[in-house]
């Protein structure tokens, strides 16, 4: 079954794309290699780049609870996309600044942080720029072009470490330059004007969205079920950083375990848009 052809693509979608793809060569350029850096380079050990993975995605969602609130009650979405894909960038060359796992720490986090603040007013924004009936296809396609960056970051670092060397530690630096690419191409997005409501009509949206969005009985039963599921897929899923270091300890070269990295990637942007816009289909 084909999906039907739909206009789904608008400067909004093509910007946020494009900015999740430069943002994303910027963090795989680093991901592949984060846990060789960390193991080899600054010496710490496999419990220490547990402590700093997991504690760095538990910012990042924690976060996303409160910065998708924020945004909504301060109708912006850009501030938080902006703040967020700066962080995000700074934080590579601190972490290639670190002669420690602490330090490591520190960056990820920070790194981790404007994650959290930005997921999900982009998401909001992107969902916003569409109708309902296409928001499946938006999505697999926006997933495409994150996911292409990081089909392209690693095949970056490749090349970076075949003439330099393998210098994992000047990679950080080199990082920074997609990363603020990311930065300048938010200042391109035109935020939606809020709609304009009376004085009492605002307040009493407001008042609305305090108590209601953060209250967990105001959730809607097959959403609970849906979080519950995701929780569940999310406390058995490894961490990929595990799953490389397990390739690494099985012998596989270290130039090839990144292009079995980038070929796991490329499944996922060439399924992401067909998938997407199939979900708008069935449902």
């Amino acid at each position: 079954m084909q999906p039907p052809q739909r206009k789904i693509f608008n400067s909004t979608v093509i910007n946020l794309g494009l900015i999740s793809f430069f943002a994303d060569i910027a963090g795989e350029m680093l991901y592949p290699i984060t846990p060789i850096f960390l193991t080899t380079v600054i010496g710490a050990s496999m419990t220490s780049v547990g402590l700093i993975e997991g504690s760095a995605e538990a910012v990042a969602s924690l976060l996303k609870i409160y910065s998708g609130i924020w945004s909504d009650r301060m109708q912006k979405r850009k501030p938080f996309i902006l703040a967020g894909y700066f962080l995000a960038a700074i934080a590579k060359p601190l972490t290639g600044l670190s002669h420690s796992w602490i330090h490591v720490f520190f960056a990820r986090s920070l790194d981790r942080f404007g994650k959290g603040l930005r997921g999900p007013p982009r998401d909001a924004m992107l969902s916003d720029s569409v109708t309902h009936e296409n928001q499946g296809a938006v999505f697999g396609w926006h997933r495409a072009m994150d996911t292409a960056g990081a089909v392209l970051g690693p095949l970056i670092a490749i090349y970076f470490l075949s003439i330099n060397g393998n210098n994992l530690r000047d990679l950080y630096f080199w990082a920074l330059i997609p990363g603020i690419l990311s930065v300048i191409l938010v200042l391109w997005i035109k935020e939606k004007k809020p709609e304009k409501k009376t004085s009492s009509a605002a307040k009493a949206s407001i008042s609305k969205a305090k108590a209601s969005q953060i209250k967990w009985h105001s959730f809607s039963g097959p959403f609970k079920y849906y979080l519950f599921v995701w929780a569940i897929f999310c406390l058995a899923n490894s961490s990929d950083v595990f799953l490389l270091l397990k390739a690494k300890q099985a012998g596989i070269d270290f130039k090839q375990l990144i292009f079995i990295y980038c070929f796991y990637n490329f499944v996922c942007a060439a399924a992401s848009p067909y998938l997407g816009s199939m979900s708008d289909i069935l449902g």
